[in-house]
């Protein structure tokens, strides 16, 4: 017997008679067990045969007329469950623990951000005086220094005479 189909019966395995019944009905039309039902992610899954008489007369289908057909149905087996399992864990509007984007985008700073591609922050952004800037409210130094023996904080004009610098006057 050659085998010319083969598909595999998926249940959910909380539901142990579904398999049971699908098989049932798959081998009422013709089609036939290989193997035994496998346990995948929380799926039972049962992999079926189509034979035709090629001259080795009718019967039950071996393991010499389906050679390499087991590891193909292991990995479609595998390939269903994970397809099976991605369809009933996350929708199709539903977002990945691993996105590449923001289902929706933020602002940081009142810079657009969906997290496709970096942003860039300018001290503006943050409300900071750039890097050579001179701050718009510095009124008064928080400590006084001393200008020629003068106090200054910054508040008021500091006036130094010749005598304060150990210099004559002029004249």
């Amino acid at each position: 017997m050659s085998v010319t189909a083969y598909k595999l019966i998926v249940a959910d395995a909380s539901y142990p008679d579904a398999l049971t019944v699908d098989v049932a009905a798959a081998l009422a039309d013709g089609w036939q067990p290989l193997g035994q039902p496998a346990l995948v992610r929380e799926k039972l899954i049962q992999a079926v045969i189509k034979g035709a008489p090629d001259g080795s007369g009718p019967g039950t289908v071996t393991i010499a007329d389906v050679e390499g057909l087991q590891d193909a149905l292991d990995a479609k087996a595998s390939t269903q469950a994970l397809t099976d399992g991605l369809a009933t864990k996350l929708g199709t509007n539903a977002t990945a623990a691993a996105a590449t984007k923001l289902a929706t985008a933020r602002t940081i700073a009142g810079v657009a951000f969906d997290g496709s591609a970096n942003i860039a922050l300018t001290a503006a952004n943050v409300g900071a005086l750039a890097t050579n800037g001179t701050a718009a409210a510095a009124t008064k130094l928080a400590t006084a220094r001393n200008i020629a023996g003068h106090a200054f904080d910054g508040t008021a004009d500091v006036v130094i005479t010749a005598s304060d610098v150990g210099a004559q006057p002029a004249g």
